[in-house]
């Protein structure tokens, strides 16, 4: 077992909420932090294309914010989803980190069984690309119910570190998420948990059963923590400097 600093944060600032992950990249024992999103965010990948897979008129209709990660992948609107991140030290892009992924996703759908849904990783060769919206893409380590995807995820080494970012929908609205697109698919392929399991359990059920996800299939002994005043003072600069700006946003 492995001891682990356990982080929950409800309708937290975008911006912010990038900067708190890179910022935990640097931590010495292992991060798990899940998080909600204040309204009106989308998040995309940080190698993604912004200028023709994005619908910039609706975006600004709707006043959503755009947010690149750190992470890559494609795009999440935070609407109904419940994001994760998890920071493991000394895990690098080594011969190894394959495993170390899929013992993590293995967690979350660990959970999501926990929750009453028959969630299972899905298969590493399966593969598919081309659109920009994150739930009608296929990778390798998705996490899908009976074909349909509930939750992806998305990764960053550094400095022999690895962050993963990921979202599982506890929630979809069609008509909500995909006009943000100019790229995507029709989305039949997308369930989420209330779908699966007719009704988003309580906010205290979900946490302590992804908890206990981690606790059996990454071994993981979480502690409840909270940021330091030193990350707290990293992550707003971070946030000010780089997230928030539109020199990063729009980049690509």
């Amino acid at each position: 077992m492995t001891d682990c600093r356990l982080l929950v944060d409800r309708r937290i600032n975008g911006y912010l909420s990038m900067a708190v992950d890179e910022v935990l990249l640097k931590s010495s024992i292992p991060v798990l932090r899940f998080y909600t999103w204040e309204p009106g965010f989308l998040s995309i990948g940080c190698y993604q294309e912004t200028r023709k897979s994005l619908n910039h008129a609706y975006l600004s209709r709707k006043s959503i914010k755009v947010v690149r990660r750190p992470t890559g992948g494609r795009g999440v609107l935070h609407e109904n989803d419940l994001s994760y991140a998890v920071m493991l030290p000394g895990a690098g892009l080594n011969a190894v980190y394959k495993n170390r992924i899929r013992m993590l996703t293995g967690s979350i759908a660990r959970g999501l069984n926990g929750l009453g849904c028959p969630a299972q990783l899905g298969d590493e060769a399966s593969v598919t690309g081309g659109t920009a919206f994150c739930f009608t893409e296929r990778g390798s380590y998705e996490i899908t119910v009976h074909g349909k995807k509930i939750a992806g995820c998305a990764h960053l080494f550094r400095n022999g570190h690895m962050l993963e970012q990921g979202s599982i929908l506890l929630d979809y609205n069609p008509e909500a998420v995909l006009p943000c697109f100019t790229i995507h698919e029709a989305g039949s392929r997308i369930t989420s948990l209330k779908e699966e399991t007719g009704a988003v359990p309580e906010w205290q059920r979900i946490m302590e059963t992804m908890v206990e996800g981690f606790r059996e299939i990454s071994g993981f002994l979480p502690e409840t923590s909270s940021l330091t005043d030193d990350e707290c003072t990293q992550a707003r600069r971070l946030a000010e400097e780089k997230y928030s700006r539109d020199d990063w946003n729009f980049s690509l």
